[in-house]
């Protein structure tokens, strides 16, 4: 009898310290960034950093819940949260297409892309409009959504696309002129010419039209819909949402977005 009790007391002691910490016990929530997009997301000697980083860590410190960054090329980023192997990822263009595998937090973008049209110091190159690609090879990062129209003129021929998994090659094959030019993020493409030692020599060399290929596009965090750690998503949404708003209105986003590109 006695061993019974012993048996329930110390099955009940278990059951409360499990209670009353939750936190311990939970599995931290994966989130994953692009590996390769300074000055918003890249890893350095074992640190992941970036503008966009710091505010997902920001964010779910002030939500309490616990989580690991992890960082990946674009294509696999989309593919894991695409299929559940991540809990979710930043930051994402909206597109109808994603939206099937992705909730969103419309809330506040995570940060805000301008794509132009970079090309070498001296070419005829020239951005206007859509038609002024036609029949030009442009360097695009691979798995990335640039336009409705660049997008369809791409599909049906008249852009020609050099694709890589990131933009360094694509600079370096347009500074050397074997591609008419390349599209990507206006921040990361000038971050990398000017703080990466192997492409500070070409940054006299790449210029970029005054006009986008795409209009400011908001990059957001999303939640895989795929995800068994986050069983109501659309009441996370809604506390995510909540805290994006706070911090802005905090300055938060200002206060990150001055340390990297101030």
């Amino acid at each position: 009898m006695k061993r019974h009790l012993f048996i329930l007391c110390l099955l009940f002691q278990l059951i409360v310290a499990a209670w009353a910490t939750p936190a311990a016990a939970e599995k931290p929530l994966v989130f994953v960034g692009d590996d390769h997009f300074p000055p918003y997301s890249w890893e350095e000697k074992g640190k992941i950093s970036g503008i966009d980083v710091d505010i997902i860590r920001e964010l779910w410190q002030r939500l309490d819940i616990a989580i690991t960054i992890r960082l990946a090329p674009w294509k696999r980023l989309i593919h894991m949260t695409r299929t559940g192997q991540c809990d979710g990822s930043f930051s994402l263009f909206h597109t109808r297409a994603r939206e099937s595998f992705a909730h969103y937090a419309f809330a506040r973008p995570i940060h805000i892309s301008r794509f132009p049209l970079f090309y070498r110091k001296g070419s005829d190159m020239k951005f206007d409009t859509i038609t002024d690609l036609f029949g030009k090879t442009i360097g695009v990062n691979r798995g990335f959504a640039i336009s409705d129209a660049f997008d369809a003129a791409v599909e049906s021929g008249k852009i020609l696309v050099n694709i890589e998994n990131n933009v360094d090659k694509n600079i370096f094959l347009t500074a050397n002129g074997r591609i008419d030019g390349f599209t990507n993020n206006f921040d990361v493409t000038l971050y990398k010419l000017k703080h990466l030692p192997r492409m500070q020599a070409l940054k006299d060399l790449i210029v970029h039209s005054e006009k986008s290929i795409s209009e400011l596009r908001n990059a957001y965090l999303v939640l895989s819909r795929q995800s068994r750690n986050i069983p109501d998503k659309p009441l996370m949404i809604e506390r995510i949402n909540k805290a994006l708003e706070q911090m802005a209105a905090d300055g938060v986003f200002l206060k990150i977005n001055q340390k990297y590109l101030n």
